[in-house]
């Protein structure tokens, strides 16, 4: 029975994979740098996938909390309940939007800073558990190290169960568990202590191909992370081009430099702090590179600056009317990580960043030499 629900209501067998897994790292305490955000309507039954794992670990080995007191760090004495927790769940989280640095060092197995009222001095812990998020959106992330997004593994419910189909599968009623799969926690015990730490770590891997788990990463992270959605919108991987430029926060955002049009449009959409000229680019890379694999040089290329031209972003620009219904770069990746795409359909021509004023952006030096660049590239643009 808990095969046949997981697989009606998460849809494809490489997500249910996923949360075998979770009940595996919730059991026997196997360290995963991971943590399972569950996301959905209402009547979908997420609830449902998160009692499952509650009943197998136990509610005395279960804490619920709140991540707004969880990163509050005048919450002085909130970090204690997690100290022997095999699971910790956070449940009515969509609303959340800030930092997650507690959570961090839980899903890292890093030491936890904790307080107990009376007693001196910080008592430091580490978290061998699992954390589950749950809500009806993503949770919203303002994590410039991108260590959040890929902890994260989403699993977004959308399919909504009729009222006239809907029954209790899993619930509390006075200590006990009812409901339909009630009786069948022993065999659901059973199979997830079956299975083996390689099944584990390969249904934890980011790169799964399937394209269920591509749509609900793809969905949590343009729903928490504004730059995220604003490259989605905006910049289209363009293998044909060398560069685009990043450009000074105060040059003209309709001249194509990166970092002005980015700020441009959180001004117009956003009330939030937009990243600055420290942190935007590099930001960026780690996003496209790291969290989604596209093949972006490593730190320290000399494709990243010229001393001419200043602060470069390889094969990446803004879109234009040309592009069309093109998919946006995150969309892209993420399904072609997920092995659904190979190339993007670019049918501009050169659309490259150059020929204009970065907003009197002083010249930088190299970071190496530019044998990447073209000769025309090297050259110092008019003005």
């Amino acid at each position: 029975k808990f095969d046949a629900f997981l697989k009606d209501r998460l849809g494809d067998a490489d997500t249910v994979a996923l949360v075998y897994a979770a009940c595996f790292v919730a059991l026997t305490g196997m360290q995963a740098k991971v943590f399972i955000e569950i996301s959905g309507g209402s009547d979908t039954g997420k609830s449902v996938v998160v009692a499952c794992l509650e009943a197998l670990v136990g509610l005395e080995n279960r804490v619920t909390g709140s991540l707004a007191k969880l990163e509050n760090p005048l919450m002085r004495f909130e970090t204690i309940r997690y100290r022997e927790a095999r699971l910790a769940v956070f449940p009515e989280s969509g609303s959340y939007s800030g930092p997650l640095e507690t959570l961090k060092a839980m899903t890292g197995r890093d030491s936890v800073p904790a307080e107990i009222k009376g007693v001196n001095g910080a008592i430091n812990f580490v978290f061998e558990g699992l954390v589950v998020v749950a809500g009806n959106n993503p949770i919203r992330v303002s994590d410039v190290s991108g260590a959040v997004h890929n902890r994260r593994r989403g699993v977004h419910i959308t399919k909504v169960v009729p009222p006239s189909l809907q029954r209790p599968m899993l619930e509390q009623e006075r200590g006990q568990w009812v409901g339909e799969l009630a009786d069948q926690l022993p065999g659901l015990a059973a199979k997830v202590l079956s299975l083996t730490p390689e099944f584990v770590r390969q249904a934890l891997r980011r790169d799964v191909r399937s394209l269920n788990r591509a749509k609900a990463d793809l969905a949590s992270l343009l729903k928490s992370d504004h730059l995220a959605q604003w490259a989605d919108e905006n910049l289209i991987w363009d293998p044909r081009i060398p560069y685009s430029r990043i450009g000074k926060i105060g040059a003209d955002p309709a001249q194509g430099w990166l970092l002005p049009h980015y700020r441009k449009w959180v001004e117009d959409r956003e009330n939030f702090r937009a990243y600055g000229q420290n942190n935007f680019k590099s930001k960026l890379v780690a996003l496209l590179r790291d969290s989604l694999d596209l093949p972006l040089p490593p730190d320290g290329d000399p494709a990243y600056s010229d001393r001419v031209l200043g602060s470069l972003l390889p094969h990446v620009r803004l879109r234009c009317e040309a592009d069309g219904d093109s998919k946006g770069i995150i969309e892209w990746a993420s399904l072609r990580r997920a092995g659904q795409l190979t190339e993007q359909a670019c049918d501009v021509e050169t659309p490259v960043s150059d020929g204009r004023d970065e907003g009197d952006e002083p010249p930088q030096p190299a970071i190496g030499d530019e044998k990447h660049l073209s000769k025309a590239s090297r050259q110092k643009p008019p003005v």
